[in-house]
């Protein structure tokens, strides 16, 4: 029995580990299309994605992304995006 709880509790922390890879490398792609593109509504949204792949699992990092999204949003007048901005920086604070 006690195999099998120790068995459980490394099933878990492998799979925390694998979903943690799995996001930084999401986490990446999306600051390499954000150098990439033209337009600001996407950079605002890219942005955006970034704070809510951080917002619940590591609550700080997600701050410098909401906000430069936030100050881009306002910038272009792009309402959705501020919108989701405002969003992730309330959820943001809310964990931290």
């Amino acid at each position: 029995m006690r195999i099998v709880k120790w068995l459980f509790v490394f099933g878990i922390i492998l799979f925390a580990a694998k979903t943690w890879s799995q996001d930084q490398h999401l986490i990446d792609s999306l600051y390499t299309s954000i150098s990439k593109t033209q337009s600001d509504s996407l950079k605002v949204d890219l942005l955006n994605q970034i704070a809510y792949n951080y917002v619940l699992t590591t609550p700080k990092k997600a701050k410098e992304p909401a906000f430069k999204a936030l100050k881009l949003a306002r910038a272009s007048h792009y309402r959705i995006g501020e919108y989701n901005a405002l969003l992730r920086i309330g959820v943001m604070h809310y964990y931290l």
